[in-house]
């Protein structure tokens, strides 16, 4: 079955309310439910604190991930967007790619920093309207 074909905006909502949900330390069950594409679908988490050349998947315990950013103090705010389109047509990266700006830190006690550079990336699941890949 083909999916359906979306664009990054189609994700602009869905990630400016993870992030909040996120910072607001909202369970990340509910999190992942709400706002993450079913495992089969997500194929990446990538951060600063993710060791170098690493990725976090489902498989490799995006959950406990997401639960370590909010016991260490994320605050993260998007500040920018920009739809990239529809890509990876026929790969699992499949979806509407965007990148953003981010404002915040991902531990207490750092200072708050970051604000409209898009140097992030994402991308939504057209499937299901949630989030497949993010990398800050």
């Amino acid at each position: 079955m083909r999916s359906p074909v979306c664009t990054g905006r189609d994700g602009e909502a869905v990630l400016r309310a993870f992030f909040r949900d996120l910072s607001n330390h909202r369970n990340v069950s509910e999190l992942l439910a709400a706002y993450v594409a079913p495992p089969e679908n997500f194929v990446r988490w990538w951060d600063p604190s993710t060791p170098s050349g690493g990725i976090v998947t489902y498989v490799n315990g995006l959950p406990e991930h997401l639960e370590k950013l909010q016991r260490d103090g994320i605050d993260l705010t998007v500040t920018g967007f920009q739809d990239a389109g529809f890509q990876g047509r026929g790969t699992p990266d499949e979806g509407g790619w965007f990148t953003f700006g981010l404002y915040g830190r991902f531990r207490e006690g750092q200072p708050m920093g970051g604000g409209e550079t898009l140097g992030n990336k994402g991308a939504v699941d057209c499937a299901t309207g949630k989030l497949k890949a993010i990398v800050l």
